[in-house]
């Protein structure tokens, strides 16, 4: 029976959160393709089907391939990505060349990023970001901390990498799965509270 509670040596990277999508999505772009420059080989996973397209847009192609387990096993040097609900019950090949893996953005609730990091196999590094325009954020005050940062100086063309943001996203995190309702699919991180976390669209 295939489980994700094997202990993981995957590297986990600081989170890296910009000030807006747009932001994040060219910069997360940029480090991957640098990573395959350097010799890695590259994955990124999205949460969601919009996020996806939106990055399928940004590629300009729907081509790139989305094998996660010839992916694992060395077969692609080039860029693969897809969806994270599709990762594959399979043994890690051994091998001395780094594997990157973006998560393009936070799952609501903790279970899904969790199961990445679990799931990542050897010489894997794991690195997460997110926007302070993302609704995960704005749930719990993302325009009040905007202002206090850019008060304290934050160039905000530059990612914000913090232990104490991350901290206040995980927490954000279970404070969503303790109200949830259910965790039915859904499209967008927009839709997922729209089904699943009602009280996001009334006062808080």
């Amino acid at each position: 029976m295939f489980s994700f509670k094997k202990k993981s040596v995957a590297l986990r990277e600081p989170d890296l959160i910009w000030k807006s999508r747009d932001l994040k999505n060219s910069n997360l772009l940029l480090n991957a393709h640098k990573k395959i420059s350097e010799g890695c080989r590259v994955l990124i996973l999205c949460h969601f089907n919009q996020t996806l397209r939106d990055f399928s847009t940004t590629l300009k192609t729907l081509n790139y391939p989305n094998d996660f387990e010839r992916w694992t096993q060395g077969y692609y040097s080039e860029l693969c990505i897809g969806l994270s609900e599709n990762l594959p019950e399979i043994a890690w090949t051994d091998s001395p060349q780094e594997r990157w893996i973006f998560v393009t953005e936070f799952y609501p609730i903790p279970l899904r990023d969790e199961k990445i990091v679990a799931w990542a196999g050897p010489y894997t590094h794991i690195g997460f970001y997110d926007s302070m325009d993302s609704p995960l954020f704005k749930l719990f005050g993302s325009e009040q901390m905007i202002t206090l940062l850019e008060g304290l100086g934050w160039n905000d063309t530059e990612p914000m990498s913090n232990s104490m943001i991350t901290k206040a996203l995980q927490n954000a995190q279970k404070r969503v799965l303790k109200k949830m309702l259910v965790d039915n699919p859904a499209g967008s991180s927009e839709e997922w509270f729209e089904i699943n976390y009602p009280k996001v669209n009334s006062a808080q």
